[in-house]
């Protein structure tokens, strides 16, 4: 039992590391090229990498 409960506990610290990770990259490519990051770290924060596809690919004005 407790050797699961361990993974469980890796597991979550490495996908928060992960997220927390990922958002503070999209926080620094909007700062270096002078995009406006919006709200694309909070939603990176807690959707991780499907927040970044959005940060890239998601166009405001429905033209992809």
């Amino acid at each position: 039992m407790c050797g699961d409960e361990m993974q469980v506990q890796y597991f979550l610290f490495a996908t928060l590391v992960g997220h927390v990770g990922l958002a503070i990259f999209v926080t620094a490519h909007a700062h270096l090229t002078g995009e406006e990051r919006g709200n694309w770290p909070v939603i990176t924060l807690f959707l991780g990498i499907a927040g970044v596809a959005g940060y890239f690919f998601y166009e405001p004005d429905g033209n992809i």
